[in-house]
């Protein structure tokens, strides 16, 4: 079962691997120092699927009582490797960290998004910016996610919820729209609880609203510029549904062309509800001051060009409040601070 042993400064680390029937088909496994501390580096040859790696304190620990520490995808003769978090020079800790290759079937048209770091808001010489969107600081997304291509369609929602609130309709592939924060989030509890209910995802993963830094560095999809796909708005409607394209509602999800990473309108169509609170960047400022907003991004199909641009923040708006400008899409990642989230209603 042990498949590693490390110990080195009173720090001491025991792997264990349990991938099922797959188990042999792990090898090369190897815990790696650095001057940031721990990392675990593995080769597989499983053909699909998630290695998940959770830490616990004893190794006869029960499941339940495994921390979920990361996750990611895999591929044939694909490796990987985990931040362990651990710094072996100020840390004394006997643990056991075990490799998992649980049931996995994330909903479709989910797409992986890995960790890294970005730039968040706009630079002060973008054009159409506001005050609210710096100053530009660096950001880390320190853990991968998936996030759904497309925005929530109507048909989704009217599955999951038993109604379509929505004031634009066209067709059920139309994003869902009409909707609060709060029906966003209740949606994506039932789908994570009937996701858990089929044994389709692991433990520790949950699906949810993107945090407003998941939302700009996956609509970003690498780039620097106002939008995914340059500074210039001229060949915007390749991309969204937009003022000067736009039929007078939203259209149906995924016929324009996607970003670098394969995310249909994350410019233009709806504005997609973020599960952070509006506030103020470290050392800037906030238009809307005390209330309690949620962020809504990616602009909608009335709104200029300077509206839908990567960075833009304009139409935060109470958790409580319904527009049929606003609609959202989910990722799979593991759940985040609650302090982002706000249980009164």
């Amino acid at each position: 079962m042990y498949t590693g042993f490390w110990k080195r400064a009173g720090l001491a680390l025991i792997l264990a691997s349990s991938l099922g029937g797959q188990a042999t088909e792990l090898h090369d496994v190897q815990l790696v120092v650095n001057d940031q501390g721990l990392s675990l580096h593995y080769q597989t040859e499983l053909v699909s699927g998630v290695v998940t790696l959770y830490f616990a304190t004893t190794i006869d620990s029960p499941k339940d009582q495994w921390q979920l520490r990361g996750y990611h995808p895999i591929g044939h003769t694909q490796g990987g490797s985990f931040d362990l978090g651990l710094d072996f020079k100020t840390t004394s800790v006997a643990g056991f960290f075990q490799l998992r290759q649980p049931p996995f079937r994330p909903q479709a048209n989910m797409v992986w998004i890995d960790p890294g770091h970005f730039l968040l808001g706009s630079p002060e010489s973008e054009l159409g910016r506001f005050s609210d969107e710096g100053p530009q600081h660096k950001v880390t997304i320190p853990n991968g996610f998936w996030m759904s291509v497309y925005e929530v369609t109507q048909g989704e929602f009217q599955t999951i919820m038993g109604g379509n609130p929505s004031q634009s309709f066209e067709s059920p592939r139309n994003p869902v729209d009409s909707i609060s924060w709060f029906e966003a989030l209740d949606y994506c509890e039932r789908i994570t609880q009937q996701a858990r209910a089929q044994g389709a995802i692991p433990e520790g993963l949950e699906y949810r609203l993107p945090t407003e830094a998941e939302w700009e560095y996956a609509c970003r999809a690498g780039s620097t510029s106002a939008y995914s796909f340059g500074d210039d708005s001229y060949d915007l409607s390749l991309y969204a549904w937009w003022e000067e394209n736009a039929p007078g509602r939203s259209a149906e999800v995924g016929l324009l062309k996607p970003n670098a990473w394969g995310l249909y309108d994350m410019h233009g169509n709806v504005f997609e509800w973020c599960l952070t609170k509006y506030q103020a960047y470290p050392g800037g400022a906030i238009r809307h001051k005390n209330v309690d907003y949620r962020v809504v991004r990616g602009g909608a199909f009335i709104c200029p060009d300077y509206i839908v641009r990567s960075a833009c923040r304009l139409e935060s708006a109470p958790a409580n409040s319904r527009s049929w400008l606003t609609g959202f899409r989910v990722v799979l990642a593991q759940p985040v601070p609650t302090a982002l989230g706000d249980s009164s209603r």
